[in-house]
C-alpha cells in the first residue's frame, strides 16, 4: 500500500492523534474513500488543492492541508504550519505504517517512546 501516494504530485496533511502528535500524508484519492470523507467534503476547495499550499484548515478538531510531493518524494512543510501539527523545527519524527488511511509522522507518546528501545530503527536526516 503506498496511500496512493505514487500518481500525486501534492499530497493532504493531516493532524495525528492527541497522543502521538505530527501528521498523516496521504492522497486525496485514498482520503475520500475514507472515514474522512464526509469530513473532507465540507472543505472540497481543500482537496481540489485551491487553497493556499501549506495553509492549515481546521475541520472537526483536526488540520488539514496540501503540500507539493516533489518527484523524489520530498515534501516541504512551512515551519508556521508545522508548529499546527505540534512539530518544531529540529524535532524528530518516527515514520508509522499504522492505517490504510496515511502513513503517520510522529513526535510524541508511547510509540516514540517504544521504537527508543531499538537501536535497529534507521534514523535519517
Amino acid at each position: 500500500m503506498d496511500y496512493g501516494l505514487l500518481e500525486c504530485s501534492e499530497v493532504l496533511l493531516v493532524s495525528g492523534s492527541k497522543r502521538s502528535g505530527g501528521f498523516g500524508v496521504t492522497s486525496v484519492k485514498v482520503l475520500e474513500n475514507s472515514i474522512f470523507s464526509s469530513i473532507i467534503a465540507e472543505k472540497p476547495q481543500l482537496t481540489k488543492f485551491q487553497t493556499v499550499e501549506g495553509v492549515v484548515v481546521e475541520i472537526k478538531e483536526r488540520n488539514y492541508c496540501w503540500v507539493k510531493l516533489s518527484k523524489d518524494g520530498r515534501i516541504v512543510v512551512p515551519e508556521e504550519t508545522l508548529k499546527k501539527y505540534g512539530v518544531n523545527l529540529g524535532d524528530s519524527l518516527l515514520s508509522v505504517r499504522g492505517s490504510n488511511v496515511a502513513i503517520g509522522f510522529l513526535v510524541k507518546g508511547p510509540i516514540i517512546e517504544e521504537a527508543k528501545k531499538h537501536s535497529n530503527i534507521s534514523a535519517y536526516n
